[in-house]
C-alpha cells in the first residue's frame, strides 16, 4: 500500500480467499471490482483503495458537563434533534453529537452558534468535527453491514509477521475461474 492508500490488483491476488474464488486471474477479479461501491479502482495503474466518504456529521459542544442529561442536551438542537443518530460524552466536558448527514449538522451547528441557544446561561460553545478517514470506512461498512452481511476475512499474501488481517467487502463469482 502507498501512502494513499492505493494496493496494487496483483498483491489482492494474491491472496489465498481470492485465489480459491477467481484464480490468480487480475481480469476476473478486475471486472468485480469495477462493480464495487466500497473501493475505488484505478483501471490504467491496476490498483484499488477503499472508497472513502468523510462527511462532517458530528457537532462537539465544549463545557459541557459529562454528567448532563442526555435529554438536556438534544434539547440544545430543537428542531434538528431528530435528525441526530448518536449522543455522546466525551473527555473534558465535551459531548459529540452525531447526525444522519453532514447538512443536518451543519445546520444544526448554525443554531447553536447563530440561534440564541444557551445552556446554564451561556452560550453553547460548538464546532463541527470531521471523522478520521479510516474510523468512517469502518463505521459505513458496519451501517452497510448491519443490513446486508459480514465481513470476510482475507489473509494476505505469505506468512504475516504482523498479526494483522485485512477485511474487503467486494462482491466476488462463487465460480472458480481457472
Amino acid at each position: 500500500m502507498d501512502s494513499n492508500m492505493w494496493v496494487p490488483v496483483s498483491v489482492i491476488c494474491s491472496f489465498k480467499m481470492i485465489q480459491s474464488l477467481i484464480g490468480t486471474d487480475e481480469d476476473a477479479l478486475l471486472d468485480c471490482i469495477k462493480e464495487s461501491t466500497t473501493v475505488v479502482l484505478d483501471a490504467p495503474n491496476r490498483r484499488i483503495r477503499p472508497h472513502f466518504k468523510n462527511e462532517r456529521n458530528t457537532v462537539m459542544l465544549r463545557e459541557v458537563p459529562q454528567d448532563t442529561p442526555q435529554a438536556e442536551i438534544r434539547a440544545l438542537f430543537g428542531v434538528h434533534a431528530e435528525h441526530i443518530a448518536n449522543i455522546r460524552p466525551e473527555i473534558g466536558d465535551n459531548w459529540y453529537v452525531n447526525f444522519e448527514d453532514e447538512e443536518q449538522a451543519m445546520a444544526a451547528l448554525e443554531l447553536l452558534q447563530f440561534g440564541g441557544v444557551t445552556f446554564n446561561g451561556q452560550s453553547v460553545r460548538a464546532r463541527i468535527k470531521s471523522e478520521n478517514l479510516v474510523r468512517s470506512f469502518i463505521a459505513s461498512q458496519q451501517a452497510t453491514d448491519n443490513s446486508s452481511s459480514t465481513l470476510t476475512e482475507i489473509g494476505g499474501p505469505g506468512p504475516s509477521t504482523s498479526g494483522t488481517v485485512s477485511y474487503t467487502h467486494l462482491t466476488l463469482p462463487t465460480k472458480r475461474i481457472v
